[in-house]
């Protein structure tokens, strides 16, 4: 660990007053690859799933079916984000009857929640077990549904308060469950939030870190599915709201939060004509009304599949799939608090000429978000990706390959960290089983450019003889939180980001000097060391 110079106020005083018109240079990000595989080798695992917290660690979830067992089971691996190292992986779930349709969601106290259906030999009902990453042992699994009628397609969502929100389709209601920090909703306690009698599909849910949480689903009325959503306020649930035209089939709804009590729903919906994506605004209290939904992608043509994320400023970003006559695609849009990119102005991520489906999208803090996809490349499906920096994406022709040539990789999953850091899972086709891979990227971090400094001897001897003043390109770039600066190797002082100035004092006027400065971010990654000679 790194033994770091403290400054009173007074000591900082001198160089507030510096300033520069250069920019910081600094880079995007770099991906870990070829992949690596966290599966169990020789056993079949698919339907992958992945959770970040703010540090950098993640779990990601699968069902394997384990040498000498029949049926499938949940497994979890944990991603350490300092060593960068995957652990060992841990079976969640109780042999004796098939599990599938695992969902994690992970909070900042190193928890993992973990939800799944399972068969108790007459229904589906939904189960879940939580592991923290210091001992790395799932808790008993719970029942959370009640027997008597199958409960399938459960989703979660956690805080950093420490709970989390479950919920599921349990024959033809949607139903909800509340972990407080210490244990789930008794069976008797779950709350159904829509009104039974008819089908419904496409449970979400999300949640913000003031105990609010905002479950969607999408719900048959007459000939058409209709979206509705319920919000919880600490407390109860509200009544039903309706998102969608209920003039228009709507379906592969998805929601976010942000920790504002704010929230962003999207959906595809269908005009009998056309498929079209729509986003809808929740504002802590109501949600945008039914006629002046936003609309999203072309009114002309076939758009579905949409994905979202929001971040803590309010922003968010969309991706789906968009058939352009020939092929499939994936394109995105964004909101910037206020309003959406026009559907004219909305931005192709795939290339044409192969079809590329299955997008999903993370966003971090800072306005930056990864899209990831599977898309053919004519002989195999491969995982790609691209990356929002705040501005743009990246341009179709340097689009990221992640998986490996010659495999056929599937249904990809995405999280990120607040502080830019990703992980990617996704499921490959060996032939004769399948198993899961991954890869992540660390946002890469640059020194500051334009490092220089001149040694000043000054002149009263109440000052000290002779110093070294060094400078450096003020910073612009929010990930960067603090400099490094070293003399002839040792660590003499750290000075915060905004800081693009250090004065170096009673140095020996005959001798040389060698400076180096080190850039830290958020996530405590440096920089390499940019250095001068004095």
């Amino acid at each position: 660990m790194k033994t770091k110079y403290i400054y009173s106020i007074n000591s900082l005083i001198p160089f507030l007053f510096c300033s520069f018109l250069l920019n910081f240079a600094y880079a995007d990000f770099g991906w870990n690859l070829p992949p690596i595989e966290i599966s169990e080798p020789n056993e079949e695992s698919t339907t992958p799933q992945v959770c970040c917290d703010t540090f950098g660690n993640a779990f990601a979830v699968w069902v394997g079916k384990p040498m000498g067992i029949s049926d499938f089971v949940v497994k979890t691996s944990y991603f350490d984000g300092d060593t960068l190292i995957w652990s060992t992986p841990i079976q969640v779930s109780t042999p004796g009857e098939d599990a599938s349709s695992p969902q994690v969601c992970c909070d900042n106290f190193g928890n993992a929640h973990i939800i799944w259906q399972r068969s108790n030999g007459s229904n589906q009902i939904i189960q879940s077990s939580t592991i923290d990453k210091e001992t790395l042992i799932p808790s008993t699994p719970v029942n959370l549904s009640a027997p008597g009628e199958n409960s399938d397609t459960p989703q979660i969502c956690c805080n950093d308060s420490g709970n989390a929100f479950a919920v599921w389709r349990r024959f033809d209601v949607a139903q909800a469950s509340i972990f407080n920090g210490t244990s789930w909703s008794p069976i008797d306690e779950v709350v159904t939030l829509s009104a039974s009698g008819s089908n419904i599909r496409d449970t979400e849910i999300c949640c913000d870190d003031s105990g609010n949480a905002i479950a969607i689903w999408a719900r048959k009325i007459g000939p058409v599915n209709v979206v509705q959503s319920s919000h919880f306020n600490g407390t109860s649930w509200s009544d039903v709201n309706v998102l969608s035209d209920p003039n228009e089939n709507a379906r592969d709804n998805q929601i976010c939060c942000d920790n504002s009590g704010n929230a962003t729903a999207v959906w595809n919906g269908s005009d009998n004509l056309n498929l079209i994506i729509y986003a809808s605004h929740f504002n802590g209290s109501s949600w945008t009304p039914t006629s002046a939904l936003f609309k999203l992608s072309d009114p002309i043509g076939t758009a579905a599949f949409p994905q979202i994320c929001c971040n803590e400023s309010g922003n968010a970003i969309a991706a789906w799939t968009h058939s352009n006559g020939s092929n499939l695609i994936i394109q995105a849009s964004r909101f910037n608090g206020t309003s959406w990119v026009p559907f004219e102005d909305g931005v192709d991520l795939s290339a044409p000429g192969q079809d590329a489906e299955k997008v999903q999208v993370c966003c971090d803090e800072y306005g930056n978000a990864i899209a990831i996809w599977q898309r053919s490349n004519g002989s195999n499906t491969i995982i790609q990706s691209s990356r929002f920096n705040g501005t743009s994406w990246t341009p179709i022709a340097e689009v990221d390959n992640l998986s490996n040539p010659g495999e056929n990789a599937i249904t990809p999953q995405v999280c990120c960290d607040s502080a830019g850091r990703v992980i990617s899972v996704w499921e490959v086709e060996t032939g004769s089983d399948c198993n899961i891979q991954e890869t992540f990227y660390l946002p890469l971090v640059f020194p500051p450019a334009s490092f220089q400094g001149n040694r000043v001897t000054n002149r009263f001897p109440s000052q000290s003889s002779t110093s070294a003043h060094l400078s450096w390109t003020p910073n612009t770039n929010p990930n960067i939180t603090s400099f490094d600066i070293y003399r002839n190797g040792i660590l003499i002082a750290t000075v915060p980001s905004y800081l693009s100035s250090y004065k170096d004092c009673n140095i020996d006027p005959c001798q040389n000097y060698t400076y180096s400065i080190i850039s830290e971010n958020i996530a405590g990654d440096d920089s390499d060391a940019e250095t001068i000679t004095l």
